[in-house]
């Protein structure tokens, strides 16, 4: 299979990221301390009995904000105030009969909007009756709040180029093979949905690959467009991957901050405030010549970056810390110095945390194979396992361990290099006290502390966690000050450097300020035992 037959596929998957960004929404969550959680109500299936069995799907909007009694509907939320109030009989509750009109009873929803909307956006309830859908959605764009996917659903009339979107945006988001569109049942399907078609009226793969093709274009197109717009530079995340014929692939993901300018509506006016929006995306997920070697990924990479035009914008590159990674940040630093673009392969290689954790595992793991554990154990508790002991038993306490490490420096569109050498601090202080309560396995331990003080070494020289963290509202100085403060000055000068190269419009990232050196681990320090 040559590599032109992989492009369409290979496409499919980059554009597969963009159409889920794109399917997601969020809920409008209220905070009102007056009210109790009308959204945790379940729908009542009785509800309306009294509209002559009338009511159906359409009026869960609001029968499920209404008690039903012998001769009354009353509204849940009024009932819930009045509960609340040290003047109750005070509050009118809302009261209709069970012939009543439910226009009216929307009406009277109306005046517990935000409750109104939170409610049925949680229960995926959609609100569109005509007598209040343009009250519902002032308040909607008022208040910043997503429409509901389904209001959104509102489909312009059938053309041929519409039907060959939607198959292409079905075969994206679903990983279907692109021949889907040749399957007989999938043509016996539109042609019984539009019998005005014939076969020869569907996209077959040849056409449906060329559509994918001009798709990503367009998608790469205004990537680009929105990227060159962000402050500062960029960073990037890049992995190899194989696939089951052995067909070598490298995936980048991309990430920046823009500005945003958001408009509020005041009592004396409108006011507009900026805001700083952190942004991913998928790069590419794009074939390699022949495998995984350092400078595959390197030339790889820069052919990516460049077809974009983000060279200019390199930041930080995050990857494992394999060797031919290694040598695809120093053949990128290289070129991209030759270019007059300011890159260093150690300054802006930033390691993959649980990668590192990974390796230090494995070291450990790799000590045990070697340590007759048997005799340790026999010398310990003085028996050994029984006959009919089962090994597989152990594989079920697998979700039983905790992934905290793994899992907080991984999380997805939240920044996080700025807790990554307090979290090595934090491992290493926990193995350190795991050797005090298991002195048999200090040597097993001590592999794990030793490859993680290594990669601790060379993350020291790499001024963006640092400055990460001075900058990140929860952490500034106060770990640098508890764990390695006769280093304080030598940070503050790196930052401040920076600070005056970014006023100055200086273009370079680094200094030749020597680099900030934390003391080593210690035992002592609370936010470690936080950590741990």
């Amino acid at each position: 299979m040559g590599a032109v037959s992989w492009l369409p596929q290979c496409l499919v998957h980059t554009l597969k990221a963009l159409y889920h960004r794109d399917l997601e929404f969020m809920f409008l969550i209220l905070l009102n301390t007056l009210f109790v959680d009308f959204t945790c109500i379940p729908q009542n299936l009785n509800a309306g009995s009294g509209m002559d069995g009338q009511c159906d799907k359409h009026s869960d909007d609001v029968y499920t904000l209404f008690m039903e009694t012998a001769t009354n509907y009353l509204c849940d939320i009024c009932l819930e105030i009045q509960a609340k109030s040290e003047n109750p009989v005070l509050i009118k509750v809302g009261t209709y009969g069970l012939k009543s009109s439910i226009t009216n009873m929307r009406k009277h929803l109306l005046l517990h909007l935000p409750i109104w909307v939170a409610h049925c956006d949680h229960l995926g309830i959609v609100i569109d009756a005509k007598t209040v859908s343009d009250q519902v959605a002032a308040y909607w764009a008022e208040n910043n709040v997503l429409v509901p996917a389904t209001m959104q659903l509102k489909f312009k009339p059938f053309t041929m180029q519409g039907l060959s979107q939607r198959l292409m945006e079905l075969i994206i988001a679903e990983d279907l093979p692109i021949s889907f569109v040749e399957s007989e049942r999938v043509i016996h399907l539109v042609l019984y949905l539009r019998q005005n078609l014939t076969k020869a009226n569907i996209l077959g793969c040849t056409t449906m690959s060329k559509v994918i093709i001009e798709t990503w274009y367009c998608q790469m197109h205004e990537l680009a467009k929105e990227i060159m717009g962000a402050l500062g530079k960029i960073s990037f995340t890049c992995d190899g991957w194989t696939d089951s014929t052995l067909y070598p692939f490298i995936a980048i993901t991309v990430h920046w901050i823009k500005e945003v300018v958001i408009t509020d509506k005041a009592k004396d006016g409108v006011k507009t405030r900026t805001v700083l929006q952190f942004c991913s995306d998928v790069l590419a997920f794009h074939e390699l010549p022949q495998s995984h070697t350092g400078a595959h990924l390197g030339e790889a990479f820069l052919y990516l970056v460049n077809h974009l035009g983000l060279l200019k914008k390199i930041g930080w590159i995050t990857c494992d810390n394999t060797s031919n990674n290694e040598t695809m940040c120093g053949r990128l630093g290289y070129h991209l110095q030759g270019m007059g673009i300011d890159f260093d392969e150690v300054l802006n290689h930033i390691r993959c945390f649980a990668h590192i954790i990974h390796l230090a595992v494995t070291v450990i793991l790799d000590k045990i194979d070697k340590v007759d554990l048997a005799t340790i154990f026999a010398a310990k508790d003085g028996g050994t396992l029984p006959a009919n002991h089962k090994p597989g038993v152990l594989t079920r306490t697998r979700g039983m361990v905790p992934h905290a490490f793994q899992h907080f420096l991984s999380t997805d569109g939240t920044p996080c290099l700025a807790y990554t050498i307090p979290a090595f601090h934090a491992v290493i202080n926990r193995w350190i006290r795991l050797q005090e309560e298991y002195s048999d396995f200090v040597d097993i331990i001590q592999q794990g502390i030793n490859k993680l003080k290594k990669y601790l070494d060379r993350i020291i020289k790499v001024p963006a966690y640092f400055l990460s963290m001075l900058i990140h509202p929860n952490i500034k100085l106060d770990w640098i000050e508890q764990n390695c403060r006769y280093h304080k000055a030598n940070i503050l000068d790196t930052f401040h450097a920076k600070l005056r190269q970014r006023r100055s419009g200086g273009s370079n990232l680094h200094t030749n300020d020597p680099q900030p050196q934390p003391s080593q681990a210690s035992s002592s320090g609370k936010q470690d035992d936080d950590w741990a």
